[in-house]
């Protein structure tokens, strides 16, 4: 998969090349991949709040390069454990809000593939008080 920034390759970080495996766009460039798996690796080096800039950053660049206006996420959640959500939940609390301040409208959908089953009851218990648009955004994709 070939990364926007991938013309940084030669002086990124140890930091950055986590970050290329965390945010990256799909095979066909339409669509923004966050791969969980890398996310703990990630946050042992960087801060929650630095970690969001630069996922927006990298959402502001893909809407820019592939001139669209606007964007899909897909969140790969294959081996998340519940022990995780947990651990986590300020970084996706933090994550939700900034996208609903920084891209209200530009946001069409995010597809959620992977999550355990208690992610499902977990989100199914607050959905309802999210509002419609941001509810009808989310896709928990079902796994065979």
């Amino acid at each position: 998969m070939q990364s926007i920034n991938e013309s940084n390759s030669n002086t990124a970080s140890s930091v950055d090349v986590r970050f290329d495996h965390f945010c990256f766009e799909s095979d066909d460039q339409q669509s923004v991949i966050l791969n969980y798996n890398a996310l703990t690796g990630l946050l042992k080096h960087t801060k929650c709040k630095d970690v969001i800039d630069k996922i927006v950053a990298f959402v502001a660049l893909h809407l820019q390069v592939r001139e669209r206006k606007t964007f899909t996420i897909h969140l790969v959640c294959k081996g998340m454990l519940v022990r995780d959500m947990a651990y986590h939940k300020a970084f996706m609390m933090q994550f939700a809000q900034m996208f609903k301040i920084t891209y209200p409208t530009e946001l069409e959908a995010c597809y959620v593939h992977g999550a355990p089953v208690v992610f499902s009851s977990i989100y199914d218990l607050f959905r309802s008080i999210l509002p419609k648009e941001s509810r009808d955004k989310i896709v928990i994709v079902k796994t065979e």
